[in-house]
């Protein structure tokens, strides 16, 4: 255990329990993973767990689709405490729980960009969902003479 853990928390502390080898060997193993992925990790370790024992599921965390995860909503976006909630394994592939994506449209002769609050909007300027999807996932460069891209504030 790391000095300044000690230091911080009394041992009576009901997250202090929580400082184990184990549990830091799986928090490495999830940031590991999240960076093989290509995604930003922005938990240290002691607020990674105290997310953990907030959301009431700590010991029924894992990999299966029956124990609880750390879910990004529409699996976009860094894995940080604005960015992600607590399901199982099975509701987070079977349910969208979902902000908004913000999405910008850049017109490409004009230049002139717009701002719409997600890519559903986009339908009432006469754009695709789809094809608006496709863009910002960069699996298409333009749509009607428009480049999207998401807006993360």
């Amino acid at each position: 255990m790391r000095k300044y853990i000690q230091k911080q928390y009394k041992k009576d502390d009901p997250i202090y329990c929580h400082y184990t080898r184990r549990n830091s060997v799986n928090y490495a193993g999830q940031k590991s993973m999240a960076k093989k992925r290509g995604v930003e990790w922005h938990f240290t370790f002691e607020s990674w767990i105290e997310w953990w024992v907030n959301t009431g599921h700590f010991h029924e965390r894992g990999i299966l689709d029956t124990d609880y995860q750390m879910c990004r909503y529409n699996d976009t976006g860094p894995y940080s405490i604005e960015n992600v909630y607590c399901a199982t394994g099975k509701e987070n592939r079977s349910i969208s729980i979902t902000k908004p994506k913000p999405v910008i449209s850049r017109n490409i002769l004009t230049g002139v960009e717009k701002r719409y609050e997600s890519i559903y909007k986009t339908q009432f300027d006469g754009f695709s969902k789809q094809s608006v999807s496709q863009c910002c996932m960069k699996n298409q460069k333009t749509h009607r003479g428009h480049e999207f891209r998401l807006a993360w504030p």
